[in-house]
C-alpha cells in the first residue's frame, strides 16, 4: 500500500529466464543485471549440471522483442558475456 506521499518505485529486471531443472520442474528466475546472472553462474555456488538445463524463454530488459525461446543455461551465459563486453 503506497501512503500519501510516498512514491512507489519499480526496477526494471535485465534479465528473466524460464527454465526446467533436472527433475523437469519449471523455475523462473530474474536478474537486476545481467552481470547478477554472469557472477551467479560463474559463482561456486550453483550445481554444475544447471547449466546444461533447459531454457523454455528468457527476456531481456522487459522487452517482448528482446526475447528467445530454447537452448541452455551454458548458452544464455555466453551470450551474456558477449552482450557485456
Amino acid at each position: 500500500m503506497i501512503l500519501s506521499g510516498e512514491v512507489e518505485v519499480l526496477y526494471m529486471k535485465d534479465l528473466w529466464i524460464k527454465y526446467k531443472n533436472e527433475n523437469g520442474k519449471i523455475i523462473n528466475r530474474e536478474y537486476d543485471t545481467i552481470m547478477d546472472f554472469i557472477d551467479e553462474m560463474e559463482s561456486d555456488n550453483i550445481d554444475i549440471p544447471m547449466l546444461d538445463y533447459e531454457i523454455i524463454s528468457y527476456i531481456f530488459f522487459e522487452n517482448r522483442l528482446n526475447s528467445e525461446y530454447g537452448g541452455t543455461i551454458e548458452g544464455l551465459l555466453e551470450h551474456c558475456k558477449e552482450i557485456v563486453q
